[in-house]
């Protein structure tokens, strides 16, 4: 059973998948996204 292969996620695939995940992610939300620095920015300038 050890020689089964998985037919939804090809393990040798998976770095190249993430790469362009994470670029597609930062492309579209940018950098200051994911560290927090815009919502902080929202909230200053307009508050809650």
């Amino acid at each position: 059973m050890a020689d089964k292969k998985s037919l939804l996620v090809d393990k040798n695939k998976m770095p190249l998948a993430m790469g362009i995940a994470f670029v597609a992610f930062i492309t579209q939300f940018g950098g200051g996204f994911a560290s927090g620095a815009q919502i902080k920015q929202y909230f200053i300038n307009y508050g809650i």
